[in-house]
Protein backbone atom coordinates (compact mmCIF):
# COMPACT_ATOMS: atom_id res chain seq x y z
CA UNK A 1 0.00 0.00 0.00
CA UNK A 2 1.43 3.28 -0.94
CA UNK A 3 2.50 5.71 2.02
CA UNK A 4 -0.03 8.49 2.40
CA UNK A 5 2.78 10.65 3.26
CA UNK A 6 4.30 10.19 0.01
CA UNK A 7 2.97 11.84 -2.92
CA UNK A 8 4.06 11.29 -6.30
CA UNK A 9 3.99 13.79 -8.88
CA UNK A 10 4.68 13.75 -12.48
CA UNK A 11 7.86 11.29 -11.63
CA UNK A 12 8.51 13.03 -8.12
CA UNK A 13 7.90 12.14 -4.77
CA UNK A 14 7.29 14.65 -2.13
CA UNK A 15 7.25 14.06 1.58
CA UNK A 16 4.25 15.60 2.98
CA UNK A 17 4.98 17.13 6.66
CA UNK A 18 2.22 18.66 8.59
CA UNK A 19 3.21 21.31 10.37
CA UNK A 20 -0.56 22.91 11.54
CA UNK A 21 -2.98 20.37 10.71
CA UNK A 22 -3.62 17.81 13.60
CA UNK A 23 -4.58 14.61 11.21
CA UNK A 24 -1.75 11.90 10.52
CA UNK A 25 -2.36 12.37 7.26
CA UNK A 26 -2.80 14.23 3.70
CA UNK A 27 -5.60 11.53 2.73
CA UNK A 28 -7.31 11.79 6.41
CA UNK A 29 -6.61 15.54 5.89
CA UNK A 30 -8.22 16.24 2.50
CA UNK A 31 -11.73 13.49 3.47
CA UNK A 32 -12.09 16.02 6.90
CA UNK A 33 -11.77 18.90 4.60
CA UNK A 34 -15.00 17.13 2.18
CA UNK A 35 -16.82 16.27 5.38
CA UNK A 36 -16.81 20.04 7.12
CA UNK A 37 -17.39 21.16 3.60
CA UNK A 38 -20.64 18.98 3.39
CA UNK A 39 -20.06 17.73 0.40
CA UNK A 40 -20.45 13.65 -0.32
CA UNK A 41 -18.13 11.94 -2.63
CA UNK A 42 -19.88 11.93 -5.28
CA UNK A 43 -20.61 15.92 -5.24
CA UNK A 44 -17.12 16.56 -4.32
CA UNK A 45 -15.37 14.26 -7.18
CA UNK A 46 -17.48 16.25 -9.54
CA UNK A 47 -15.79 19.44 -8.46
CA UNK A 48 -12.13 18.09 -8.47
CA UNK A 49 -12.67 16.49 -11.67
CA UNK A 50 -12.09 13.06 -10.63
CA UNK A 51 -14.22 9.83 -10.26
CA UNK A 52 -15.97 9.35 -7.22
CA UNK A 53 -13.69 5.54 -6.90
CA UNK A 54 -10.55 7.90 -7.25
CA UNK A 55 -11.77 10.29 -4.54
CA UNK A 56 -12.42 7.36 -2.25
CA UNK A 57 -8.82 5.88 -3.22
CA UNK A 58 -7.05 9.52 -2.50
CA UNK A 59 -9.03 9.76 0.96
CA UNK A 60 -7.82 6.54 1.68
CA UNK A 61 -4.22 6.84 1.02
CA UNK A 62 -4.60 4.29 -1.68
CA UNK A 63 -3.63 6.78 -4.59
CA UNK A 64 -0.09 6.31 -5.33
CA UNK A 65 0.25 9.59 -7.77
CA UNK A 66 -1.46 13.00 -7.85
CA UNK A 67 -1.59 15.08 -10.75
CA UNK A 68 -0.70 19.03 -10.51
CA UNK A 69 -4.16 19.66 -11.38
CA UNK A 70 -5.67 17.54 -9.10
CA UNK A 71 -3.94 19.23 -5.89
CA UNK A 72 -5.34 22.62 -7.41
CA UNK A 73 -8.55 21.74 -7.67
CA UNK A 74 -8.12 19.82 -3.73
CA UNK A 75 -6.93 23.42 -2.84
CA UNK A 76 -9.57 25.46 -4.94
CA UNK A 77 -12.81 22.78 -3.75
CA UNK A 78 -11.33 22.50 -0.21
CA UNK A 79 -9.68 26.51 0.30
CA UNK A 80 -6.57 24.71 1.01
CA UNK A 81 -3.58 27.32 1.20
CA UNK A 82 -0.71 24.31 0.81
CA UNK A 83 1.45 26.28 2.67
CA UNK A 84 -1.02 26.49 5.74
CA UNK A 85 -0.47 22.56 6.40
CA UNK A 86 2.37 21.34 4.55
CA UNK A 87 5.92 21.88 3.74
CA UNK A 88 5.99 19.67 0.49
CA UNK A 89 10.09 18.55 0.47
CA UNK A 90 11.27 16.63 -3.42
CA UNK A 91 12.29 13.04 -1.80
CA UNK A 92 14.27 10.57 -4.08
CA UNK A 93 13.79 6.88 -4.12
CA UNK A 94 17.55 6.63 -4.19
CA UNK A 95 18.26 9.41 -2.34
CA UNK A 96 17.35 13.13 -1.18
CA UNK A 97 16.90 14.99 -4.99
CA UNK A 98 16.65 18.41 -3.91
CA UNK A 99 18.11 20.82 -6.15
Amino acid sequence: MPDPNVLNINGRRYALIAEAAPHKSLAAMLRARRLEAGLSGQEAAGLLGVSRTHLHAIEQGAASNLTYKTIIAFMNVYGIAPQEFFKFAPTGATGDDRN
